[in-house]
């Protein structure tokens, strides 16, 4: 559709404010970030029995002037869905925006991402898929300010953008660690 494909090209064209120092948030002043991920698939019926798990490495950036980060994401989606095992990976690249709380070492953002998944599942009917994400965090330095952690709680959506008839998603609500250096 039209929107996706403004939608890609915005995510694949950002704009870059002057500034090349990475902002607060969850960096920190820092240059690189690891986080480990997880959370848990949410629905109309409440929590399924499906998880996500993954690591994910990011770099500070702007994005149209708004401080954010690039995120190289690898997660696996593990559990028993529809009386099925269900597993596959799922890799991508995601664009998130934060706002930081002044002085509190707290920030709100959200991201768009796309991905290719391993599967193409009941739920989806194609290995591409999109990703948003809204997200809170907390950050403070560590190790006498050589090094930062950040915790985060997050809502997920995974779809396909109803490139295909088969686009039911999925919604996950989870938790994640960082480590900026």
């Amino acid at each position: 559709s039209h929107l996706s494909s403004l939608l890609l090209l915005i995510f694949l064209s950002p704009c870059y404010g002057e500034s090349t120092q990475p902002l607060k948030g969850p960096f920190l002043g820092k240059r690189n970030m690891i986080s480990l991920v997880g959370g848990v698939e949410f629905g109309g019926r409440g929590f399924a029995s499906l998880g996500d798990f993954g690591i994910h490495y990011a770099q500070p950036d702007r994005f149209f002037r708004i401080p954010g980060r690039l995120v190289a994401e690898l997660e696996t989606f593990v559990g028993d869905y529809a009386k099925k095992t269900f597993y596959m990976f799922i890799f991508g690249v995601a664009q998130d925006i934060y706002l930081p709380i002044f002085r509190t070492g707290l920030y709100v953002g959200l991201g768009f991402g796309i991905y290719i998944r391993t599967k193409q599942g009941i739920r989806i009917g194609s290995a591409f898929t999109f990703g948003e994400k809204v997200f809170l965090g907390y950050a403070h330095n560590v190790a006498k300010g050589k090094g930062a952690l950040s915790y985060e709680i997050f809502l997920k959506h995974y779809s396909n953008g109803s490139l295909t008839a088969i686009n039911a998603g999925y919604n996950f609500v989870g938790g994640s660690i960082g480590y900026s250096f």
